[in-house]
């Protein structure tokens, strides 16, 4: 029961003492299940009890324990410990043998049963005053303006928000790397792009700079003692109602949403751990042992995922079903994990904080170049009308050793191809939080006010209080 109210009250004020209700089944009928198991196994008094103790702590507060290792071994030359890959394995043995050493011993283990139920009964009786006490569910605003239709006018134009995980500034990439992306940005222009110089983002944390741009204003703030989980809830709430696209989807726009979000009600085209929707569930499950293997596995799949979504815009825009599209790509690029290097060729880095490295960040971007060209050139050859195209970058990379990391960690790439725009529709310094609403003003005959162009605070408190790589 501590380990199911350890997940809810991460997820406060995100979740309901419903949904606690509900998950709390799965978890005491999955720990009942192995009591039952060991009883059967081990016919001695109290050994079964302490078996399934053990087996809990291990399966399920493995990511307590992991967490605690990356604190402790973060930036010293034993920073491997913090992983779970290498923490897995050795944690794994200790368990065995202690379930071994239990099945060994002939001593009566009554004196520490009852220890065992003690400390539980007093850390659950601790912990419910703070569930019980805990604020009623929270939900953003609602925004009345995302049922309103836009004047699209007989022929709105395709609209594709190509968003690069993690992709910083060119110059940035010359300051702190050494390298020119010239190559990139020259196609971009060459193409009719307008590439904003020296761009920045609104955030450093991925959902807040997607619920930033898509719901075009800066979100509510959260109070300081909100956990990761709950941030990360409250701003997919946000993401899933934002009103760019759901104002487009009112007007008419075939809404596609290539994403970790889910965008205007549609789903999400691929799952991110601790980045996606959290729930109760998944929250318990990310904690877990097996949590942290299927995480890495999903991790793994990201390469495809992208693959998949760079191939997929040409072909939308191909699609001539007579509707306007408004078309949500979010890469995973070159954001870890680093699953490509320069030439495309397959690794496996970067899969967990302490592998990450500034080298396997640039040799996926360099790839991943190769890949955005190919597939803004085939939508701009695909269209039947010249389409609007964001490329743009939510944050910069976040792990640059030194000084200047919370600098370039606000860096972004931000380029738009603009159909009939003025000069004077991108202006420097614009940042994400101002994308839509310079479209819907000029595409759409809107009035939004301009917004202060913020730049978010550095990353010391986002690299303290979590290690994940969004």
């Amino acid at each position: 029961m501590i380990f199911v109210l350890g997940a809810y009250r991460q997820l406060i004020p995100m979740t309901d003492l419903a949904e606690l209700a509900e998950d709390s089944i799965p978890v005491l009928a999955a720990v009942l299940a192995v009591q039952v198991v060991f009883a059967r196994l081990i016919r001695q008094p109290y050994k079964p009890g302490i078996a399934t103790s053990l087996s809990v702590v291990f399966f399920c507060f493995f990511g307590d324990l992991k967490m605690r290792c990356q604190s402790w071994f973060y930036g010293t030359k034993w920073g491997i410990f913090g992983s779970a890959s290498s923490l897995l394995p050795i944690a794994g043995i200790i368990y065995l043998v202690l379930l071994w050493r239990l099945w060994r011993t002939r001593r009566n283990l009554f004196t520490l049963h009852r220890y065992l139920n003690v400390i539980g009964s007093v850390m659950v009786l601790a912990a419910l005053p703070g569930v019980l006490s805990a604020p009623s569910r929270m939900k953003p605003p609602v925004n009345h303006a995302c049922a309103t239709p836009l004047h699209t006018g007989s022929h709105p134009p395709d609209i594709y928000y190509i968003l690069t995980d993690s992709y910083t500034s060119p110059e940035s990439l010359r300051s702190y790397w050494g390298y020119d992306d010239s190559p990139l940005v020259s196609f971009l222009t060459g193409a009719g792009f307008r590439v904003v110089g020296n761009a920045h983002g609104n955030a450093t944390f991925t959902p807040t700079c997607l619920a930033t741009s898509l719901n075009m204003d800066y979100p509510p703030p959260l109070t300081n003692n909100t956990s990761m989980a709950a941030q990360v809830a409250y701003h997919n709430e946000i993401i899933e109602e934002a009103e760019a696209p759901a104002r487009l989807k009112a007007s008419g726009y075939e809404i596609t949403s290539l994403s970790i979000f889910a965008a205007a009600r549609q789903p999400r085209f691929y799952y991110y751990p601790q980045i996606s929707r959290p729930t109760l569930g998944t929250v318990m499950w990310n904690d877990t042992a097996l949590g942290n293997l299927d995480a890495y596995r999903l991790r793994a799949k990201t390469g495809e995922a992208n693959l998949k979504i760079l191939s997929m815009l040409p072909e939308i825009a191909a699609n001539r079903d007579g509707r306007p599209k408004f078309v949500y790509a979010h890469l995973l690029m070159p954001h870890s994990p680093y699953l490509f290097d320069k030439d495309g060729h397959h690794i496996r880095r970067g899969m967990g904080r302490p592998d990450d490295h500034p080298d396997l960040y640039l040799g996926q971007l360099i790839y991943e170049n190769q890949l955005l060209t190919n597939a803004i050139a085939g939508i701009l050859r695909n269209s039947a009308t010249p389409p609007v195209i964001v490329l743009q970058g939510d944050h910069g990379y976040r792990y640059l050793p030194g000084a200047h990391q919370g600098a370039e960690a606000t860096t972004i790439l931000n380029a738009l191809y603009l159909p009939g725009a003025a000069d004077d529709w991108v202006y420097p310094g614009v940042t994400p939080v101002n994308t839509f609403r310079v479209l819907f003003n000029h595409y759409f005959g809107e009035h939004y006010a301009r917004l202060p162009d913020c730049l978010p605070p550095t990353l010391s408190q986002f690299v303290s209080r979590t290690d994940e790589e969004k």
